[in-house]
């Protein structure tokens, strides 16, 4: 059996060794911002709710899979005929956490839920892009990842990540905190 002694100066050390692990992020709130890049032509951006250690984010995400110009749903008999590929694109919302595990390195985990969209590129001189891209299909998905980010005095940050859907991230992040 463990003495009250030894159990009162084993729950000071421990005491101790949390208040050091707070440290300077402790008493943080502010906003949180990311933008990036993935390896499969994701754009993402978003913003989100810093407290003490932890943040919360809320963002977009847009893949750029060679679709031309506007999307459209239904052709017009005007419209151009010739076709110039298919392929499909995703778009969707991300749902971020973000936790210091030192005063400089956070762990993220992310999960996204969104459309991939089927489509077929036309090509029609009156669209931007030379062209148009008919969606011929729409399917509900979602994925989820994570990242380690490095903060260069705590306010602007670099992450590098995966997921399941985007493949590799890499990101960049702002934190304005008081």
């Amino acid at each position: 059996m463990i003495s009250p002694k030894y159990l009162i100066q084993l729950i000071s050390v421990l005491l101790t060794l949390n208040g050091y692990a707070q440290s300077e992020r402790s008493q943080e709130k502010g906003l949180s911002f990311y933008l990036g890049y993935t390896t499969n032509k994701t754009t993402n951006a978003g913003v989100g709710y810093v407290r003490n250690k932890s943040s919360f984010s809320l963002g977009i995400s847009t893949e750029n899979n060679g679709q031309r110009g506007k999307a459209v749903s239904e052709r017009l008999s005007n419209y151009g005929n010739t076709t110039a590929g298919t392929s499909s694109y995703f778009t969707g919302i991300d749902g971020t956490y973000e936790r210091f595990i030192t005063n400089h390195l956070a762990l993220g985990v992310i999960g996204t839920i969104g459309n991939n969209r089927y489509f077929i590129n036309y090509l029609d001189g009156r669209f931007n892009d030379d062209g148009y891209h008919y969606v011929i299909d729409k399917k509900l998905n979602g994925g989820f990842g994570g990242y380690l980010a490095y903060y260069f005095g705590g306010t602007i940050g670099i992450s590098a990540g995966y997921h399941s859907l985007k493949e590799a991230s890499f990101n960049l992040h702002v934190r304005l905190t008081n």
